[in-house]
């Protein structure tokens, strides 16, 4: 069965991180908006731990990276542009303003990945542009900052059209490590979830 041959645990991975993607788009829809943004970010956490898995086992395994390499992309446009863009559209109550930026922001994400497929980086820990990933966290850690933040539809709009813009841009941005990639900004996340539950 050709599943095995690409199904292998990193891209295991980036499949189940499609399915959180998928999970915090159903949330959003269901005005469960804490819950999603938690899991916009919980996706950037898995989408470092399955690059660097797919980095460690079988680097030589062309098919199956190539593979992951398409199905990670897929993943990112799910959870980190069409996941903020839904929560975003469904909080603003579908306001004009909301529907125009979350579109901008999917088309920026969406120019972003495919960008980030075709180009190489100037230097390996440099990204030319804001990687999507990033882009989520800082849309999802605004959402969760505070009800007078996320009352307003303005400010979150305003934020998705700043992010989408600094996502097709060309200006560097360095690579974070993963302490901060999957420890701290994960861990701030769910603090502020927590948070906005109790």
């Amino acid at each position: 069965m050709w599943l095995r041959r690409y199904l292998d645990v990193a891209n295991c991975i980036t499949l189940f991180n499609l399915a959180v993607g998928f999970a915090a788009i159903l949330s959003a829809i269901s005005g469960m908006f804490v819950l999603s943004f938690a899991l916009i970010i919980i996706c950037g956490a898995i989408d470092h731990i399955d690059g660097f898995i797919a980095r460690m086992l079988n680097p030589d395994d062309k098919p199956a990276r190539a593979f992951g390499g398409t199905l990670d992309m897929i993943s990112d446009l799910v959870a980190f542009s069409i996941a903020p863009s839904v929560a975003l559209i469904t909080l603003s109550s579908f306001s004009p303003i909301a529907i125009i930026c979350g579109l901008f922001y999917v088309l920026c994400g969406s120019l972003r990945l495919v960008r980030f497929e075709i180009e190489t980086a100037s230097a390996p820990n440099i990204y030319a542009g804001l990687p999507t990933t990033y882009a989520a966290y800082v849309f999802a850690l605004i959402g969760l900052s505070g009800p007078l933040i996320c009352e307003n539809s303005v400010w979150p709009s305003m934020a998705a059209l700043i992010l989408g813009i600094f996502q097709v841009s060309s200006f560097e941005v360095r690579k974070p490590s993963i302490i901060v990639t999957v420890g701290l900004m994960p861990l701030l996340g769910i603090s502020l979830a927590v948070w906005r539950i109790i």
